[in-house]
């Protein structure tokens, strides 16, 4: 089985149903035969351009292992939902082990109350 990052911009005014496409995804990962090692929800940002008369959206971030033919039904999923303004699925070396960098640029620009006491 092969690791894969996927990523997807879902659009902002449809944030609600993030949650719900989320165990909607997860399901589809478990039902093939797949994991879910790691979900990041990156938060909201501007886009550089404007996709679907959008100018913000919510980014998330989503760490899976499966088969190469069960990313077409997962690839099939993601193509059919239409609040998903983008998405891209990365193939992955290694499964992640820690957070992802932009968590961490994250973390490191906005230090939380208790790493400032």
């Amino acid at each position: 089985m092969n690791h894969y990052e996927i990523v997807y911009l879902m659009d902002a005014v449809n944030n609600k149903e993030s949650a719900s496409f989320f165990r909607e995804l997860s399901g589809t990962v478990l039902s093939v035969g797949g994991l879910v090692h790691r979900y990041e929800s990156w938060g909201k940002h501007i886009l550089s351009y404007v996709i679907k008369n959008t100018p913000t959206a919510y980014y998330y971030c989503m760490n899976i292992e499966c088969s190469c033919d069960s990313l077409i039904k997962i690839n099939t999923k993601l193509k059919q939902n239409r609040t998903l303004l983008r998405f891209l699925i990365v193939k992955r070396k290694y499964k992640p082990t820690c957070k992802s960098v932009f968590i961490k640029a994250l973390e490191k620009d906005n230090p939380s109350q208790d790493q400032k006491e």
